[in-house]
């Protein structure tokens, strides 16, 4: 039997606790991760125009979404007469945490790429967190969560 100060023993052993050692881990990783916009491989070539239908978590009412150069994910500015490409506003966006101007998926040399406005609330792929003004690539079957709305994406095959 095991006596209740073990844990006391092991930590006089190894002092290092879990956020001692998780502080530089993050540094660490902060530090790759800037300037990195190859998160992941592309799966497929980009050419023309790209449909992408977006299934919204925990919703039954997916998006699509064709454009040949960029689509701004957000939620509608009425003041400012803004409607973002992938409106998200009747989704509780606000409630949820997205901007108006949130993140920004692009073409760019026949890749999908997913860039962070600099919201509050932040742009996660696939768990990780893409830094404000930085790009990751994005590719079919991703998981993409902003503020806390999760967006399945899926690139839909060209019409032949």
């Amino acid at each position: 039997m095991r006596d209740e100060n073990h844990w006391d023993d092991d930590r006089q052993q190894d002092p290092l606790t879990t956020h001692e050692v998780s502080k530089p881990v993050l540094r660490e990783l902060r530090e790759l991760q800037k300037g990195r916009t190859d998160f992941n491989a592309p799966t497929r070539e980009v050419e023309g125009s790209v449909t992408l239908r977006i299934d919204v978590a925990e919703t039954n009412a997916p998006l699509a979404i064709t454009f040949s150069d960029h689509a701004t994910i957000g939620r509608k500015d009425p003041i400012a007469d803004f409607i973002p490409e992938i409106d998200l506003t009747s989704y509780g966006a606000y409630q949820m945490g997205i901007s108006r101007r949130h993140a920004i998926i692009k073409i760019v040399d026949k890749t999908l790429q997913v860039t962070d406005l600099g919201g509050r609330n932040g742009t996660y792929l696939n768990g990780v967190r893409v830094l404000p003004k930085q790009s990751a690539l994005l590719n079919d079957g991703d998981e993409l969560r902003l503020g806390r709305i999760v967006l399945n994406i899926h690139v839909q095959p060209e019409a032949q």
